[in-house]
């Protein structure tokens, strides 16, 4: 999370796809992310990262939603 005097400035997304090459140069076949479903902002970065909604989870009695790469 980022704070929000950097929000609007696509750092987000920035990381996250810094996160993701990461990922692939170390041989990870898939990458998985999850973020609660109202957060609307985290779910826009994680799409302009690549990843795409796969599910509806719970995690820690919470419901999320279950991004994954292609």
């Amino acid at each position: 999370s980022l704070v929000p005097e950097l929000w609007g400035r696509g750092l987000g997304t920035e990381i996250a796809r810094g996160c993701l090459e990461q990922g692939w140069s170390r041989g990870f076949s898939s990458m998985v992310a999850v973020t609660q479903p109202h957060n609307v902002a985290s779910r826009h970065v994680l799409e302009k990262a690549g990843l795409r909604h796969e599910r509806d989870i719970m995690h820690a009695d919470l419901p999320h939603v279950l991004y994954r790469t292609a």
